[in-house]
């Protein structure tokens, strides 16, 4: 588990303060909590998938490398 220092702001720090006492847990683990939950609700979202699985799915479009490099792996151009 790693550590890291959050600056909050007063109105933040008093609810997560109040989630955290209703819950009877810590600040750290319903911090945690919460982060875990933002990355599930954002990590396959649409817009992640198009531009990065896009990419991926492409096929290579270029020159071939015997076009643009000659035998020696120096530009042509």
């Amino acid at each position: 588990m790693k550590r890291t220092l959050v600056d909050w702001s007063d109105h933040d720090f008093l609810a997560l303060n109040a989630l955290s006492e209703a819950k009877q847990v810590t600040r750290a683990e319903r911090t945690r909590q919460s982060v875990s939950q933002y990355i599930e609700k954002f990590k396959s979202e649409p817009a992640i998938d198009t531009a990065f699985g896009l990419l991926a799915r492409k096929k290579r479009i270029g020159w071939p490398a015997s076009s643009a490099c000659g035998q020696n792996g120096k530009s042509t151009f």
